[in-house]
C-alpha cells in the first residue's frame, strides 16, 4: 500500500510525463509530415546520357543512308569566282574530332529516337557527300572528311536536329593556303536561304539531278553553313561543334548554352 504522500507523488509523475510524451507524438507526427511531403516534391527526370550514342539511334532513324538511283542526266551547278569587293577574313569555327564531356540532359537514349527535342543541351545535323565521278552512275556516299577529287560533281545532304537555315558561301585564297577571304555566297542566290525542318533531310542544290560543281579559277574552298534563323550575334552558339565520321557520313553535335542557337559550319575543299 502507498502512503498518501507516495500516491500524491506517483499521480504527480504521471501527470509530469504526459506533456513530455505529446511533445514526442507532436515532433513524430511532424517528422512523419516533412518525409511526405518530401515524398511528393520528388519527380522523375531522365537520366544524362553520352550524347553521340542518342545521336546515333536519330540518325538511325531520320537519316538512314539511302539508295539512289542511277542519275540519267546531270545538269552541273558551276560555281564560279564572282568578281566582289574583297570580304571578311575567313574565321573557321573550332570543330573538335571527338567526344564532348559534358552529357545529353534533357532526354534519354530511347527518347531521342522518336525526335531530338528544342531544348535538349546539344543541338546538331548529320551531313553526307552525295559524289558522281566524271562517267556519271550511281552517286557515292562520303563522309566531309575528305577533299572533292578532279572531275567529282557532288550534292550536300544535311539533316539538322533543328529547324536551320542553310546556305553556302565562296571563299578566294589570297596567295597562301593559310589565308582566305568569304567574298559571299554562291548558293542558293544572295539574300536567299534554305529552309530546312528538323529531323527533314534536305539535298544541296535542291534540283534533284543537279549536282555541284566548283569551277577551275581560283575556287577550291566552299563553306556550308547551317544555323538556327535566330543564331545572329551574340544569340549564336559559340560553343566548338564535334564531329564523327564514318564510311556513310559526319555527324556533329554543338552545345547550346541558354539563350542562345545552333549555327554549325563546314568547309568544303577541292583538291587540284
Amino acid at each position: 500500500m502507498f502512503s498518501p504522500t507516495q500516491q500524491s507523488q506517483k499521480t504527480q509523475a504521471t501527470f509530469c510525463t504526459w506533456p513530455w510524451a505529446r511533445a514526442v507524438a507532436a515532433a513524430l507526427l511532424a517528422l512523419a509530415a516533412g518525409a511526405a511531403m518530401a515524398q511528393t516534391e520528388k519527380s522523375i527526370v531522365p537520366e544524362a546520357v553520352p550524347a553521340f550514342p542518342a545521336f546515333a539511334n536519330w540518325v538511325n532513324v531520320y537519316a538512314p543512308v539511302r539508295a539512289n538511283p542511277v542519275q540519267v542526266a546531270v545538269e552541273p551547278v558551276l560555281l564560279n569566282v564572282a568578281l566582289q569587293e574583297p570580304g571578311q577574313d575567313y574565321q573557321p569555327q573550332p570543330v573538335i574530332l571527338g567526344l564532348p564531356d559534358v552529357p545529353l540532359l534533357g532526354s534519354s537514349v530511347r527518347a531521342t529516337a522518336r525526335g531530338w527535342g528544342a531544348a535538349l543541351n546539344y543541338q546538331g545535323m548529320q551531313l553526307r557527300m552525295l559524289v558522281l565521278n566524271a562517267s556519271g552512275g550511281n552517286p557515292q556516299v562520303r563522309s566531309m572528311a575528305g577533299p572533292l577529287r578532279p572531275g567529282e560533281l557532288f550534292k550536300i545532304r544535311v539533316t539538322p536536329t533543328f529547324d536551320a537555315v542553310a546556305e553556302i558561301d565562296q571563299m578566294v585564297n589570297e596567295g597562301n593556303s593559310w589565308s582566305a577571304t568569304r567574298t559571299g555566297q554562291v548558293y542558293p542566290q544572295s539574300g536567299m536561304s534554305v529552309q530546312i525542318m528538323a529531323g527533314e533531310t534536305v539535298d544541296l542544290p535542291l534540283e534533284p539531278q543537279a549536282y555541284f560543281r566548283m569551277g577551275s579559277e581560283g575556287l577550291d574552298r566552299l563553306v556550308l553553313s547551317v544555323r538556327h534563323a535566330s543564331a545572329l550575334g551574340e544569340a549564336r552558339s559559340s560553343q566548338p561543334a564535334y564531329r564523327q565520321d564514318s564510311p556513310s557520313g559526319s555527324g556533329y553535335l554543338q552545345l547550346v548554352p541558354a539563350g542562345t542557337y545552333p549555327a554549325l559550319e563546314q568547309l568544303i575543299s577541292y583538291a587540284p
